[in-house]
């Protein structure tokens, strides 16, 4: 596209300047078409009409009747030459409004795909950033379901309560029991009613005491509009809460 629109620059110039050649041809020619004109008005004009032509030398009359008959001559040869250069002119004058015309419709198009191009780049660059929350989304997803699966495991593990101390020395057995509570709380999102009938009870508490437990639960999160996350937190870490 870009070496049409640079050969239709290289033509257009050389129609341009093929046009300055004809229009200064065109007006030498007119000069020298309108000098014969006056060089014969003036001849016309220097003849005496009060002497009869026998009267005139013959050498004299020869050679005025010679100059009239070149002037003519001339005068044709001008105007043949001036009708064909004026016809080039017509046919570059026409050749070059085309050629315009063809221009300004190309850098029409060029202007139009360019402008297709930043409309499909827009959309490339919003399907990337989509692309990119996809994944940061994926790995959410499969963190999470990282640490659901972990929890079935150790949900299903008779040793599960024993784990957190099992391997390292405890100093602080409540800072270290909230701390697996907020992390609990963290991954286990709306799922805490179904940890919370399996959860030990120092003392003990009964099936009842669990579900109105829950209910009184799932009350306070409605009227204080709060998350699955941040209910799981407060349950585990304050209030009814289980110790470990």
């Amino acid at each position: 596209m870009e070496r049409t629109f640079g050969l239709q620059n290289k033509e257009r110039r050389k129609i341009k300047n093929n046009r300055q050649m004809l229009e200064y041809v065109i007006s030498s020619l007119e000069y020298k078409l309108n000098s014969n004109k006056k060089e014969v008005t003036n001849t016309t004009k220097n003849s005496s009409p009060e002497k009869s032509p026998r009267c005139e030398d013959p050498d004299t009359m020869k050679e005025k009747t010679n100059n009239r008959t070149n002037n003519c001559s001339d005068n044709n040869y001008y105007l043949r030459q001036l009708q064909v250069m004026q016809t080039q002119y017509a046919r570059i004058k026409k050749e070059q409004r085309a050629l315009y015309v063809s221009n300004y419709e190309l850098k029409m198009f060029i202007s139009n795909k360019n402008h297709q191009l930043q409309e499909l780049q827009r959309q490339v660059d919003e399907v990337d950033v989509l692309i990119n929350n996809v994944s940061n989304e994926l790995t959410k997803v499969t963190i999470q379901t990282d640490a659901l699966r972990k929890m079935r495991d150790d949900r299903l593990s008779p040793g599960v309560f024993k784990k957190p101390t099992q391997h390292t020395q405890v100093k602080n057995n409540k800072l270290n029991v909230e701390d697996a509570c907020r992390f609990i709380a963290k991954h286990i999102g709306r799922h805490w009613k179904k940890l919370y009938d399996h959860l030990p009870f120092n003392p003990p508490r009964s099936a009842s005491r669990r579900t109105s437990d829950v209910e009184m639960w799932d009350k306070m999160s409605l009227s204080q509009d709060r998350t699955d996350e941040e209910l799981a937190r407060r349950i585990y870490t304050g209030g009814c809460h289980p110790r470990l």
